[in-house]
């Protein structure tokens, strides 16, 4: 489901030997806002700014998961495939307020 406004994921997480998971015994902190930078695109899926405040390994895709909002097509974290429309993924498609642009120009940033 697409974010509405600013999310704090604050799960600590530990390796199961294949991938992050969420351990509330014995798991390390992890912080991550995530913060969505355009609605619901046509395929499912919406660009969002991700903001970790450690760096576990695979932290962001692990606190994406977990918020109910994993990668697209990142399948070992639940992400499905992103639909395709004509040769390019919808996903990196930018839209009209060019939310896609100014996300990764730093135009975002207050």
């Amino acid at each position: 489901p697409p974010l509405r406004g600013v999310t704090i994921c604050e799960s600590p997480l530990g390796w199961d030997g294949r991938k992050a998971v969420e351990r509330t015994s014995g798991g390390k902190a992890a912080k991550t806002t995530v913060t969505p930078l355009s609605e619901e695109l046509p395929d499912g899926t919406q660009i969002v700014e991700c903001r970790p405040l450690q760096g576990r390994r695979h932290q962001i895709r692990a606190h994406l998961q977990l918020i109910g909002s994993p990668i697209a097509n990142d399948a070992l974290y639940g992400g499905d495939p992103a639909m395709e429309e004509g040769a390019k993924l919808e996903c990196f498609l930018d839209d009209d307020e060019k939310a896609l642009r100014k996300a990764f120009s730093g135009a975002s940033k207050a």
